[in-house]
């Protein structure tokens, strides 16, 4: 009696679909996923009309509602601020940033750190809101 040879499978053949399959997943989550740049607090901006669209590449300023400052990823102290603007502005054309407050932060602190941006040499201040709904 004569067995037939054994068969040796091709165990990369299995494997390759399931590759694929992977390959496929990982572009689909890295096209579909949007990461939104962190902030260094949380704020809850107030509510606007206003839809513009905010440009990326501008110089942020975030106001916490307890007060604290950050301007773009770093924690800074208001003293500081000015002086990092100034030094910021000197040997370039006037530069534009954006304000992003917490709604709850008091009105007149706020006036206070726009006035201390305008003589920082800030020549347009942009403040940051979020699209509320129309009633």
């Amino acid at each position: 009696m004569k067995f037939a040879a054994p068969r040796h499978r091709d165990t990369e053949a299995g494997v390759l679909p399931l590759i694929n399959v992977v390959f496929l997943l990982l572009i689909f989550f890295m096209i579909a996923g949007s990461l939104s740049p962190l902030s260094a607090f949380d704020i809850a901006p107030p509510q606007s009309a206003n839809d513009a669209d905010v440009l990326e590449k501008q110089v942020v300023l975030l106001i916490s509602g307890d007060k604290q400052l950050a301007l773009g990823d770093d924690v800074i102290t208001e003293g500081v601020l000015a002086e990092t603007l100034k030094a910021r502005g000197q040997g370039a054309e006037p530069f534009d940033l954006q304000l992003k407050a917490d709604a709850g932060l008091d009105a007149q602190y706020l006036i206070h750190i726009m006035t201390l941006l305008r003589e920082a040499g800030v020549d347009k201040l942009e403040l940051l809101t979020v699209k509320g709904d129309e009633a």
